[in-house]
């Protein structure tokens, strides 16, 4: 009985796992479809799994300061509501920056 417990919650963790990382590599997938086609260039696959792996790390702190700056411009009353266009502005462009940032400083990795 206590095996059977201990095989079902491995099988429920490896499935949780499976499904994370297909969605990972779907979304993925279609982040390389997009830099592919504004012309991204990498030497070895190890470059690109590199390349995807410093923008996720590097993504996240920047995602909560997109999303503290309008709230923090709403708090001092600068902002009526943190939604709208600034949130969106803000995110694509400090996306846009990540990017050539990463770019400018792996050698193996080209965006034209």
């Amino acid at each position: 009985m206590k095996e059977e417990v201990h095989i079902n919650k491995f099988k429920t963790v490896g499935i949780s796992i499976s499904i994370i990382m297909i969605l990972l590599l779907f979304i993925a997938f279609f982040e390389y479809i997009f830099l592919r086609i504004i012309g991204f260039h990498y030497n070895s696959l190890l470059d690109l799994v590199l390349f995807f792996t410093l923008y996720l790390f590097l993504e996240i702190p920047l995602a909560f300061i997109t999303h503290a700056i309008p709230k923090s411009l709403k708090s001092v009353g600068i902002l009526q509501t943190s939604k709208g266009w600034l949130p969106l502005i803000l995110n694509t462009a400090l996306t846009f920056l990540l990017i050539e940032v990463i770019d400018n400083f792996m050698i193996n990795i080209g965006i034209e």
